[in-house]
């Protein structure tokens, strides 16, 4: 299991600034922590400039030495509050992503995953423009096959060189 937490930090867009306080990750490793559906990648503009605080919980489970199962839990928070055109604040509370997949190795060579990812947004997701109806949950998932073949193996004792040396 693997608790945590990710903030970026962002500004409260009711007040004006000078200078900016929005954290931007480098090298795009925003996905790495905030869920297979990728809603926030780009920092500051996906959340507005307003900042971001995502608890996480990730549970990976070895059913066999095969069999490897996989549940990610996202909270997804704003730092500030969004303001709505009558000028009245947001909830901070963006919703909430799950993420579950599965390994199976078939072979050393031969490995096939999926998964299967929703979000349950709420109407503060509506205002950052990354769903359209809140009721509505956005749902994705995966099957995926990895073949990786060992083409070449150089050992010393299997070196034609060997009787030379």
């Amino acid at each position: 299991m693997r608790l945590g937490a990710e903030i970026s930090s962002g500004e409260n867009i009711a007040f004006a600034h000078t200078n900016s306080h929005s954290f931007i990750p480098l090298y795009g490793v925003a996905w790495k922590f905030m869920g297979n559906m990728n809603f926030f990648t780009r920092f500051p503009a996906d959340v507005n400039n307003s900042g971001l605080i995502n608890p996480y919980l990730f549970i990976i489970f070895t059913l066999t030495n095969k069999i490897f199962l996989r549940a990610d839990g996202n909270l997804f928070y704003m730092q500030y509050p969004l303001i709505y055109p009558d000028k009245s604040t947001a909830n901070r509370y963006l919703g909430f992503e799950n993420d579950l997949s599965y390994n199976y190795k078939i072979s050393p060579a031969i490995d096939m995953q999926g998964g299967f990812s929703y979000l349950l947004p709420t109407a503060s997701m509506e205002l950052l423009n990354k769903v359209k109806d809140a009721q509505r949950i956005p749902v994705w998932s995966y099957l995926m096959i990895s073949f990786k073949p060992r083409v070449f193996s150089w050992t010393r004792t299997h070196s034609m060189f060997r009787n030379n040396l």
